[in-house]
């Protein structure tokens, strides 16, 4: 028998959910040429952890290389890219800055 807790987990198909919102979404306005192979709809992530859009926590199988190797958000790399932004934001990469 489940724990009320785990009863509160149970996901209601009844509803359209967030994630399945901004999936459909992206369908209608991603070029189909763009693949996907993760579907999830991060809110947040910390380490190996993320947080869908409904409040779901996964452990993150599918992060790129920079997440395999360091983790979501690790503090270094976010006080940078802080102290980086605070100077110059520039995206262009074929622009030599």
């Amino acid at each position: 028998m489940q724990s009320e807790k785990n009863q509160n987990k149970l996901l209601d198909f009844t509803v359209m959910k967030k994630s399945e919102e901004l999936l459909e979404r992206r369908k209608n306005i991603v070029a189909n040429g763009v693949g996907i192979f993760n579907t999830a709809t991060v809110a947040s992530a910390k380490d190996a952890s993320i947080i869908d859009v409904d409040g779901n926590e996964w452990i993150d199988f599918a992060g790129g290389i920079g997440v395999v190797n360091a983790g979501h958000c690790p503090e270094p790399v976010v006080k940078a890219i802080q102290e980086q932004a605070a100077k110059y934001i520039h995206t262009s990469f074929n622009v030599v800055t």
